[in-house]
């Protein structure tokens, strides 16, 4: 028998309200193949889909802000963007990996992704390199997949 996901209000709620939890969802939504789908040719959400999933994310809970990764390095280029929500005093950053603090997000960057000096800062458009996708439609249409009540297991 089929089974409704938590979708719809449930992610939208959980980001309001538990954007930890909503990290714990968000990546089984994100990497099946009906989202995956989504994405432009050649990108994953991690590399190259950041700035669609933040948007997609923003939209479904727009007190979020959108927060980028830089390299002080390479101060004027974004290296990730993600969702900054703040709830009863913490702030997370939601991407595709989850939701995290900036200690652990920021570590993340210096371990994974090898950047020496990460840092967080607001998102502005001019830290986007031609590279990165910015697709108002595409991020529409993965808020609406996310939130769709009617997806099913």
């Amino acid at each position: 028998m089929d089974t409704l996901k938590p979708t719809a209000a449930a992610l939208g709620n959980l980001l309001r309200t538990n954007p930890r939890q909503a990290g714990e969802v968000l990546p089984g939504m994100l990497w099946k193949p009906s989202a995956l789908a989504m994405l432009p040719n050649g990108c994953g959400w991690n590399d190259g889909g950041c700035m669609i999933l933040a948007t997609a994310l923003q939209l479904i809970a727009p007190e979020g802000k959108l927060a980028a990764i830089i390299d002080a390095q390479r101060p004027g280029v974004a290296q990730h963007v993600l969702l900054e929500i703040s709830v009863q005093g913490q702030t997370w950053y939601i991407d595709a990996d989850g939701a995290t603090d900036e200690d652990r997000l920021l570590d993340r960057w210096r371990k994974l992704e090898a950047l020496a000096q990460p840092q967080l800062v607001p998102f502005e458009r001019q830290l986007l390199d031609d590279e990165t996708p910015d697709d108002p439609a595409a991020s529409t249409n993965l808020a609406q997949h996310l939130t769709d009540t009617r997806r099913r297991t």
